[in-house]
């Protein structure tokens, strides 16, 4: 999300004000400070953050071929399933 909307202002409690790019971070500190423990997941979400953006940009990490097909084109009672479950959630990921 904070790559998506990068340059974007975000207010943390109404106290601190943010850009969009930093709230991994905030995040981090945040563990770190009132939780007092090192923040191992923290540190993960955003080492797999910048991985799944860096395949985005550079074009992998899609469904093969043959997949994308059978959900688009396929017949058969599990691709009508697919396509109706994701109808529900699909504007779920859509970015605005």
């Amino acid at each position: 999300w904070s790559r998506y909307h990068e340059g974007l202002d975000v207010s943390m409690f109404d106290m601190f004000q943010t850009r969009a790019e930093m709230l991994p971070w905030f995040f981090l500190a945040q563990t770190f400070l009132l939780e007092g423990e090192v923040p191992i997941l923290d540190l993960l979400g955003i080492v797999f953050g910048h991985v799944y953006h860096y395949g985005r940009s550079v074009g992998i990490g899609k469904a093969p071929g043959f997949v994308r097909d059978w959900y688009e084109n396929g017949e058969g009672a599990l691709a009508e399933r697919m396509r109706g479950e994701y109808k529900k959630v699909g504007s779920d990921f859509e970015l605005q």
